[in-house]
């Protein structure tokens, strides 16, 4: 329905013609997802799924471990071989749906053996396992959705190795919390890779996407030490990471293309490299007004990149995170007018004056975009 009503405003508009109309209807109805179909399948697994969950659960003690074991063993291999027929004979979504079921059921496959066998272990030692074990499995999905479940996975096994490594010793935390900055940066570097976007597109926009919003976050907690004083702990072992990530940020900027959002995409990228580590080191605490103006300064530099790159979704929520934090900073800095006339009016009328300025910006952009596609 979207589709057909765009159609008809654009041939209102004489922008294009009733045979042109007709030919990108066809086209994107042949290029559409089956959405309902994805939904149904999910739906239907689901419903397997917890019914063979309730059927076991409720018999779990009285079935013997090898039988638990085998039962096991013959779905992995049975998804296995579905996976290889379905890469030959398709259809595409019961292929991407069989290898996420499959690449969470190696996880529980893990579990069972050491439940059954009482193994012991630890968790990130049997999630650094799966991680290893699923890695070709995962290279053989095309879709977004399984490239993200597959992200979250390496992520969260990632996360659980750097809360290990931090609770040793004061200078492993560091080393940690140097370290975590990576994940992020390497999803980048892994979404800008021109063989990875040649031979698995979607899987390296969602690498790519997911990698900018959590240098984004990074770099905004970073603002936040400036809150605290962190400039004399030890933080010789942080530099191991700052150094890495460096290295890979430079190669990503050279992965950048010279669009007219490359520009500041490139600094973007720099902005959150320096603000995710320098605070730590330099800050001497109770720098309430540097911890909001770098915070400012970043998400209005996510913004005019986000404006640049014509993402307006985007560019709307960088605007409300700056006019948030704006209404933060008035709290935190005139907190002592609040109970006075003074504070209040105040207090409105600079949340109209954010409202009206984010309104007349938005449109402004809008128009812009338009514009531009009409050209």
């Amino acid at each position: 329905m979207l589709l057909e009503r765009q159609l008809e405003r654009w041939l209102s508009a004489d922008l294009i013609d009733a045979d042109q109309a007709g030919r990108i209807a066809v086209f994107e109805k042949e290029r559409g997802r089956p959405l309902f179909l994805y939904a149904i399948a999910g739906l239907g697994g689901l419903a397997i799924a917890i019914g063979v969950v309730s059927i076991v659960a409720s018999n779990w003690d009285a079935i013997p471990g090898r039988v638990k074991i085998g039962v096991d063993l013959a779905l992995v291999i049975a998804l296995g071989l579905a996976v290889v027929w379905l890469e030959e004979h398709g259809p595409a979504w019961a292929r991407e749906v069989a290898i996420v079921v499959l690449y969470g059921l190696v996880m529980a496959s893990i579990a069972l053996v050491g439940q059954v066998y009482q193994l012991g272990g630890k968790a990130r030692e049997a999630m650094a396992v799966w991680s290893v074990l699923t890695a070709v499995l995962m290279t053989r999905a095309r879709s977004g959705f399984a490239a993200f479940v597959w992200l979250a996975g390496l992520q969260i096994t990632y996360a659980t190795w750097l809360v290990w490594l931090g609770g040793k010793s004061d200078d492993q935390m560091a080393l940690a919390l140097g370290a975590a900055y990576l994940a992020p940066i390497v999803a980048i570097a892994i979404g800008r890779s021109a063989w990875v976007r040649s031979i698995r597109p979607a899987l390296a926009r969602v690498f790519e996407a997911v990698g900018w919003a959590e240098i984004v976050l990074c770099a905004s907690f970073g603002t936040f030490a400036f809150y605290e004083d962190t400039a004399d702990e030890y933080w010789r072992w942080l530099g191991v990471g700052f150094v890495i990530s460096a290295v890979l940020t430079g190669w990503v900027w050279t992965r950048i293309p010279d669009r007219r959002w490359g520009r500041p995409a490139r600094w973007l990228l720099v902005t959150c490299l320096l603000l995710a580590y320098v605070p730590l080191v330099i800050s001497p605490g109770d720098l309430d007004l540097v911890a909001a103006l770098t915070f400012i300064g970043l998400w209005v530099l996510v913004a005019y990149t986000t404006h640049q790159a014509g993402l307006l979704s985007l560019l709307n929520l960088a605007t409300a995170v700056v006019g948030i934090r704006i209404l933060i900073v008035y709290f935190e800095v005139f907190g002592s007018l609040l109970g006075t006339g003074v504070g209040l009016v105040t207090g409105g009328m600079l949340t109209l004056g954010m409202v009206w300025l984010w309104v007349r910006k938005r449109r402004e952009f809008t128009r812009e975009l338009t514009a531009e596609d009409s050209r």
